[in-house]
């Protein structure tokens, strides 16, 4: 479910209703380029001139993590995010001074380094997760 049609869809096929504020979660989150938290989802809802209180976005963030369509993203910052569940495997960039974060995709020495481990130590390895901490272009 990499698209927004895709996840209708599915929300469709499995029973759910599509209102005009779960609708806009999902666009908020997919069209976002980089995690995000409850209350930027809040925030961004009210700049697109859509009041929503707290209690239904974290519903509709509950009901979408139940259904798989995102996840939770914890940078180690008390504040929990959100992105797609299905986008391509990637990691994050963490500023340690403004708190934004970038996703980034690295390349296949990654798989090399997960292969050593699971066949060096016979770990089955179900999943991984990757930040680097630092500072961004802009704070640096």
């Amino acid at each position: 479910m990499s698209t927004i049609s895709q996840i209708y869809e599915f929300l469709k096929e499995n029973g759910f209703r599509l209102t005009r504020v779960r609708k806009s979660i999902i666009e908020t989150i997919v069209e976002s380029v980089s995690p995000l938290s409850a209350s930027d989802v809040k925030d961004l809802l009210k700049h697109d001139n859509l009041e929503v209180n707290k209690t239904t976005v974290y519903r509709e963030i509950e009901f979408l993590l139940c259904q798989k369509v995102i996840q939770e993203v914890n940078v180690g910052d008390g504040k929990m995010r959100y992105e797609l569940s299905h986008s391509p495997h990637h990691h994050h960039l963490v500023c340690v001074k403004c708190n934004k974060i970038e996703c980034i995709e690295i390349d296949n020495c990654m798989e090399n380094e997960k292969n050593f481990v699971s066949e060096e130590r016979g770990f089955i390895i179900l999943s991984h997760s990757l930040k680097f901490y630092g500072l961004c272009a802009q704070c640096k």
